[in-house]
């Protein structure tokens, strides 16, 4: 009797327990659906660590990818198709494009990293053989690359890599054409004019038309080296002549040297003062960088890149920059030499030694007449 109720119980537990199993199978087999696999090897990379972070807030995620001699394999998450940039140890990037679904890979040598490829979507794709195309002949001139990365706007309007293109080869040349690049923004779809990086351009380039010089900049802050907040309000009465850097950037540093000249020509003029804003988002690097280059001016640097607040309000689209404000706020110059400062600043004082002399005559000319009045 026992063992006749017995019987069903174990043929139950059997049955339940394969259903477990058959469930355990399914629930591993499902795949994830943001999932993006990132594989690639790079030559010289050696065990290294690499970096990758998202150009705007549709990847907020810093990833940290190991590499074991020169090969990464990386798994990531993504909910719609994003931009991102791969960081890697000598401060370079190159920009890859995710989508839920994705295996992309990539191939290359940190010593040759603009032969760099990547694929696995249609965005890398597309941006991969631009960028191949482009070390070919007949390209080495700026017009010459600009018309071909125009080219390339107009054929892959709904392409997340002619974002890059826009931003590589337009909006950080060395004399950029803001009018065309309004008009370049024109030719992509309405879902690449949507994304943030679009709309934070084209906020930009409406701000730049009210940053340009006799244009007013009277309010900005943003944490000293010192942890003081520093503000337009610290440089009251000055000229104030706000240069932007990086650590990471090259040319910027580069031209540290003129500012160090200008700092110390300048430093007993109490009509002037400096501004070094750096982009920094390691502070360590940032601070090195100013100890090791000597940068005694006022520094500050909030650790948020390029979309640090005064970067933003100035309209600064590219490094090296500087802006050169009278002590009203207005716009004397953007982007000057270092002789174009120092001919402005020769001019302020000419202009003040004028007015001092008004001043001195007109007081002169009050005391003569109350003389001459109280004598009657």
């Amino acid at each position: 009797m026992k063992r006749t109720m017995l019987q069903p119980s174990i043929k139950t537990f059997r049955l339940l327990a394969c259903c477990m199993l058959m469930l355990t199978v399914f629930a591993c087999g499902k795949k994830d659906p943001k999932l993006v696999i990132l594989e690639g090897e790079l030559i010289g990379l050696g065990n290294d660590t690499l970096h990758l972070y998202g150009d705007d807030k549709l990847y907020p995620n810093i990833d940290t990818i190991p590499a074991t001699e020169g090969k990464f394999k990386a798994r990531l998450h993504a909910d719609t198709l994003v931009s991102v940039r791969l960081l890697l140890p000598d401060g370079t990037e190159h920009p890859l494009y995710l989508k839920p679904g994705d295996h992309i890979q990539l191939k290359g040598s940190v010593d040759e990293t603009q032969d760099i490829t990547v694929y696995g979507n249609p965005d890398n794709d597309a941006l991969t053989e631009f960028l191949q195309s482009m070390a070919g002949p007949g390209t080495y001139s700026v017009q010459a690359r600009q018309e071909r990365a125009e080219t390339f706007i107009k054929e892959h309007p709904n392409s997340l890599a002619s974002l890059y293109v826009l931003e590589k080869y337009f909006v950080l040349s060395p004399e950029p054409d803001y009018e065309r690049i309004r008009k370049l923004i024109g030719y992509l779809s309405s879902e690449m004019r949507d994304r943030p990086y679009t709309t934070g351009l084209s906020a930009q380039l409406k701000e730049l038309g009210e940053t340009g010089e006799g244009r007013m900049i009277t309010l900005f802050s943003l944490p000293g080296a010192d942890g003081k907040l520093i503000t337009r309000g610290t440089f009251r009465s000055k000229y104030l002549l706000v240069h932007f850097w990086a650590s990471w950037d090259s040319l910027s540093t580069a031209g540290l040297g003129m500012y160090r000249r200008i700092y110390k020509k300048e430093k007993k003029n109490d009509d002037f003062a400096m501004l070094g804003i750096s982009l920094d988002i390691d502070s360590l690097k940032w601070r090195e960088r100013m100890e090791r280059d000597t940068l005694e001016w006022y520094q500050g640097c909030d650790l948020k890149g390029w979309h640090s607040e005064p970067v933003e309000n100035m309209a600064i689209q590219r490094l090296p920059a500087n802006l050169l404000l009278n002590p009203y706020g207005r716009v004397e110059g953007r982007d000057l030499s270092e002789q174009a400062i120092a001919d402005k600043l020769e001019k302020a004082r000419e202009e003040k030694e004028r007015r001092e002399k008004n001043a001195t005559r007109l007081k002169t000319r009050q005391t003569t007449i109350r003389k001459k009045t109280s004598s009657h």
